[in-house]
């Protein structure tokens, strides 16, 4: 395996965790919003969202 394929293959793999890693939080936060709020108003005031 050459260092140029190497280098594209990690780049590949970094990429794809993070698109995962970015966008799986998103989608839980959106689903568990309305769930968690009313715990959120209670125990989170003040802190940062």
């Amino acid at each position: 395996m050459s260092d140029e394929y190497a280098t594209a293959l990690n780049t590949g793999v970094s990429e794809d965790s993070l698109r995962m890693v970015s966008s799986a939080p998103l989608a839980n936060e959106q689903l568990s919003d309305e769930e968690l709020r009313p715990r959120a108003l209670e125990g989170f005031i003040g802190q940062p969202l």
